[in-house]
């Protein structure tokens, strides 16, 4: 822990003594103390769970990517950019999907900091794309679960019979994974939603990441 952050530890908790002295002395002002108390060590737990600390460049996404979990990751990778622009960013994924996957990977590569991510337990959907679309270095754990998720999207007849939005989601689709994966060309020929499970091994065959991180006993 920094000295910076000690400090401001040591700040809060004596403005918490001051403020629990103070506040002691009504009864009628009990609920209110609660509550600071509360907000208080929320904030100290934030701190500590989610690598506020000084120089943490450190971000994860440990539950489903939805847009406004998108927003939220897209927020601290912002700001950790800025405050060091160039400087290489580590993203962890533990996730089942979701539908923030292209907003969030397009969203790095507007950043100057390369994106390093990390794939953990399960790197699913939205994950994987993230995952293989990423500025940076791409890994995954030996034990990792990886799933490509090829999307057929659903949708009744339109009036411009030219148009045929299946076969444009179909191409676009098929365009992203073969700009940034070796997945073979079959696995785009589908009717229907499919899901493609990789062990690491087969990941990184198939150039969905670039390096293994071996776990267990040596």
């Amino acid at each position: 822990m920094s000295k910076k952050l000690q400090t401001i530890l040591i700040i809060g908790a004596l403005a918490l003594s001051s403020a629990a002295l103070t506040l002691a002395i009504s009864k009628s002002y009990s609920d209110r103390l609660g509550s600071f108390v509360n907000s208080f060590e929320y904030l100290l737990e934030s701190i500590y769970r989610e690598g506020f600390a000084e120089n943490s460049r450190t971000v994860f996404i440990t539950t489903d990517l939805d847009e406004k979990h998108a927003q939220a990751v897209m927020k601290k990778l912002s700001y950790l950019d800025k405050k060091e622009p160039d400087i290489p960013i580590d993203l962890y994924i533990d996730m089942l999907g979701g539908t923030g996957g292209e907003m969030l990977s397009n969203f790095i590569h507007s950043l100057g900091s390369p994106v390093n991510v990390y794939a953990l337990e399960y790197c699913c959907s939205a994950g994987t794309i993230v995952l293989a679309a990423t500025t940076g270095r791409r890994y995954a754990f030996s034990t990792s679960r990886i799933i490509v998720h090829i999307v057929i999207p659903i949708t009744g007849p339109g009036d411009d019979e030219t148009y045929d939005p299946i076969e444009q989601e179909l191409s676009v689709n098929r365009l992203f994974w073969e700009s940034f994966t070796l997945l073979p060309s079959e696995l785009y020929d589908v009717e229907e939603d499919g899901f493609y499970y990789f062990t690491a091994e087969q990941a990184h065959e198939f150039g969905l990441i670039d390096e293994i991180i071996e776990t267990g006993r040596s």
